[in-house]
């Protein structure tokens, strides 16, 4: 057998006066705090905060209705054989100078489908009953209509009502309860838990009984062996030390006589002792046929057969106050009070607690659909318009800017471009020992990235373009300016800015479409439910048509600059000749190198990207002829200049073509990288913005009829969003409420 941890005795049971009808607590302050309690129940508080309650537990057969029985004077369900509550049945007793009244509440803390209910939990069953004769009948129906949650309740009130039905549900969650008037009263409440049975998984009343600030009243029943009842196994798992359950021993009648002092022994504290105690009640015989006692009558009773058995008349005095159901109602009164009164001030902390929490869940929520359905879809499209205007205006790259990301693949388009011009190579393609030389001028590394993969661009050598020369050359003297070689090289590059252009045209649309639906998502996904898909559906829908003209205007821009580049023409006469000097100095350079030239080597080699320096001397000569040519009035010029003193070479035409090309190149290159990306931010992002807000209202057909009521359709939330805003709104309103009951309790 389980034995518990040793545990002082209570003592607060021996302080009561056994004369009286309340126990030491029954005060104005006390009888405030349980109708406290018991309001903040009704409001459904319990559902948030653990509140006082004492909990009645007992397997079948344990004599727990009759000591419910003889604690509120009133029957409850009984039929022998039978799992009688099938649901909690909640028993408010109060005080009153008038006459017996009761009256049955339904208290339903889930809906039929087990989620939260929608509504007033607490739905009054039938009328005042004010004949003790008739609540029994009335419980019955009461508990057949909780466990029936899909027939109306008021049908099981009808005198037409089928009573032995099979019911919809085993055991409910959902409260019958009982509030209780008449003079013969202590204040107390408590609640009665469906019996305990063998072959049921889990065990009903768990749910109260696992709560720190429930009170167990176990009854154990005298005529069946201890270890027997499942009572105290369910208490034990609970209440491990014991601390918050109260024993009763019933039916003390039934017993041997010979097992009589065993049981007293649990009274005495010699066996499994528990921190408030043990009682012992005997109850008025309810199965005889002598007409039903009252309460005093039943209590008279009880005291007198405690009084004439001996075992119990032999009792310690101390433990004689655990004697009897009068004196078991005194200590639990007690304890209720005392509970109560701790606990008070934990609840308003927690209460305020709650109010916070709750109060920023439905923050986190967004604001619910307004009942101006039309002027809230025009003020979304408003809100809409601005947060796509806001993505396409220049803030911080930190803000994941929608222009910044085009900027961005502006680079890697200007680079595809950049790859589609061949290098030159002033060598021909069977030369032996190719310089060691860049094969491309510093000046295309100017903005710090390399222009193209290496070995990605197509290599064209001098050879290659001595022969376009000769197929390309025509009537009249030679070098006469009719030959088109370097025009004919620059359309065959730009023609290559097709495919590249219009995928840097498609990689912009799909930012724009994500920017797009990120942005539909942020402002209306909590509309999802018959707006996510139908008002961000419909405003995706109609943004795609506007973006579609908006991509055809793109495009055909696109086309018209690719025509303009492929002419080969520019009046940027100054770069061009630039661009032309430079690369021709450069291709000069790689064709001395080639050929072994040592004065174009060493000219190579004064560049401060060269890793090999020339002689000290050929420097040295350098710098003195550099300083002559300044002090006879020459510009200072570039050391590769200094190869243009060289005498003509036969090839010289050939490399001209190839700078004239490649400078050519350089011009249209930084034309289009130019107006390409703005005609994308002109004609493609900020094209989106204009006119957006008229092409979304007329999407919402405003003039049409019913358009209140599809916006309102179209606003509605998702159903998950919805419950859980209905469930927090529920919250809050208990909390509400809780407070209002707690400022009264305080006064003013």
């Amino acid at each position: 057998m389980i034995t518990l941890d040793h545990l002082e005795p209570s003592t607060t049971s021996t302080q009561v006066d056994p004369e009286v009808i309340v126990g030491s607590h029954d005060t104005q302050y006390a009888r405030k705090q349980l109708r406290l309690v018991n309001n903040l129940r009704d409001i459904e508080l319990d559902l948030d905060i653990d509140l006082p309650i004492i909990a009645v537990i007992g397997s079948q057969s344990s004599g727990k209705s009759s000591l419910i029985q003889g604690i509120s004077g009133v029957p409850l369900l009984k039929a022998p054989g039978d799992a009688c509550t099938r649901c909690p049945i909640e028993c408010r007793l109060t005080r009153g100078n008038e006459t017996w009244s009761c009256r049955v509440f339904l208290r339903r803390v889930t809906a039929s489908g087990g989620s939260s209910p929608q509504g007033p939990s607490k739905e009054p069953f039938g009328d005042i009953i004010v004949d003790k004769d008739l609540l029994e009948d009335r419980i019955l129906r009461a508990q057949l209509a909780i466990l029936n949650p899909s027939t109306p309740s008021h049908s099981f009130l009808e005198d037409g009502a089928d009573l032995t039905a099979p019911t919809e549900l085993s055991f409910s969650p959902n409260i019958v309860c009982l509030e209780i008037t008449g003079p013969e009263y202590s204040d107390i409440s408590f609640v009665d838990l469906p019996g305990l049975i063998r072959n049921v998984g889990s065990r009903p009343g768990s749910g109260y009984i696992s709560k720190d600030n429930c009170i167990i009243l176990m009854t154990i029943t005298c005529e069946t062996d201890f270890a027997n009842q499942g009572a105290y196994d369910l208490a034990r798992t609970h209440d491990p030390h014991g601390t918050r359950t109260v024993g009763v021993l019933t039916k003390p009648d039934r017993s041997p006589e010979t097992a009589h002092e065993k049981w007293a022994r649990y009274i005495c504290g010699d066996m499994e002792q528990l921190y408030h105690g043990w009682f012992c009640v005997k109850q008025p015989d309810t199965q005889s046929p002598h007409p039903r006692v009252t309460m005093v009558e039943a209590r008279e009773q009880e005291d007198l057969w405690f009084k004439k058995t001996a075992v119990w008349r032999g009792v310690p005095a101390r433990f004689q106050t655990r004697l009897g159901t009068k004196k078991l109602v005194q200590h639990l009164e007690d304890i209720l009070s005392t509970l109560i009164s701790d606990r008070i001030l934990d609840v308003n902390a927690q209460l305020r607690d709650l109010l916070e929490n709750t109060t920023k869940e439905l923050e986190r929520l967004g604001k619910p659909p307004s009942n101006d359905g039309v002027g809230e879809i025009n003020s979304l499209i408003d809100q809409l318009v601005r947060d796509i205007e806001g993505g396409t205006e220049r803030r911080s790259r930190e803000d994941g800017n929608l222009l910044y990301l085009i900027e961005d693949d502006a680079v890697r388009f200007k680079n595809e471009l950049r790859a589609t011009c061949p290098e030159f190579r002033a060598w021909s393609k069977d030369c032996k020992e190719p310089p060691s030389a860049a094969p491309l001028p510093e000046l295309l590394f100017e903005d710090g990235v390399p222009p193209a993969v290496p070995g990605t661009r197509k290599i064209i050598f001098l050879d290659d373009v001595l022969e376009k020369k000769t197929r390309s050359s025509v009537r009249g003297l030679p070098d006469s300016g009719q030959n088109n070689v370097a025009e004919e090289y620059l359309r065959s590059f730009t023609s290559y800015w097709d495919l590249p252009t219009h995928q840097f045209v498609k990689r912009a649309t799909v930012s724009l479409r994500v920017f797009i639906q990120r942005t539909i998502d942020a402002r209306c996904g909590h509309f999802s439910y018959g707006g996510c898909q139908r008002t961000s559906g419909m405003a995706t829908d109609t943004i795609e048509s506007h973006l579609d003209e908006c991509i055809s205007r793109t495009q055909a821009a696109m086309t018209l600059l690719l025509k303009l580049e492929r002419s080969g023409h520019t009046r940027n006469d100054r770069y061009f000749r630039d661009y032309k000097d430079k690369f021709l100095s450069h291709l000069k350079t790689q064709r001395e190198l080639a050929a072994n030239n040592t004065v174009y080597r060493d000219l190579s080699r004064l560049s401060p990207q060269s890793e090999i320096k020339p002689h000290p001397s050929f420097t040295s000569a350098i710098s003195s002829a550099k300083t002559t040519l300044g002090k006879v009035g020459f510009p200072v010029i570039d050391d590769l200049a200094f190869s243009k003193l060289l005498p003509p070479h036969p090839t010289d035409s050939a490399l001209e073509d190839m700078a004239r090309a490649s400078a050519g190149f350089e011009v249209a290159l930084h034309r289009f990288v130019d107006y390409a990306p703005l005609v994308v931010d002109i004609e493609l992002v900020r094209g989106v913005c204009q006119g957006l807000a008229t092409v979304l209202r007329q999407s919402f057909k405003f003039s049409e009829p019913n358009v209140a009521e599809r916006c309102r359709e179209f606003l509605q939330e998702p159903l998950e969003i919805r419950r859980e805003r209905e469930q927090l709104s529920q919250k809050l309103r208990r909390l509400e409420l809780a407070v209002e009951e707690l400022r009264d309790f305080w006064g003013p």
